[in-house]
């Protein structure tokens, strides 16, 4: 083998692992953030579950009773929401309009 491919091999070698490493370390810092949300739900520092009011709520006009909706808007079949003319697919549940 020339000393060019030894070279080569060495180098990919080296790279792989600084690689392998700064993953290594992503994956303990995802890890241990886990474990901490996991004791603090345990422990009721934190709810188990926060919903999130925007996706929650329900279409807008369903809610407020009275109809938000623009001459040019579309409303989705699925969901409710008021959606651009332009829109291909809901902003909301991403279906076709």
């Amino acid at each position: 083998m020339s000393l060019y491919a030894r070279l080569y091999l060495l180098v990919i070698t080296v790279l792989l692992l600084a690689t392998l490493a700064v993953c290594l370390f992503v994956l303990v810092g995802i890890v241990r953030e886990g474990r901490e949300r996991s004791r603090e739900r345990r422990t009721g520092e934190t709810e188990p579950y926060t919903p999130d009011p925007e996706y929650d709520a329900g279409p807008p006009s369903v809610l407020d009773g009275e109809q938000s909706q623009s001459p040019e808007a579309v409303t989705c079949p699925h969901c409710g929401t008021d959606n651009e003319p332009e829109f291909a697919f809901c902003a909301r549940c991403a279906r076709p309009l």
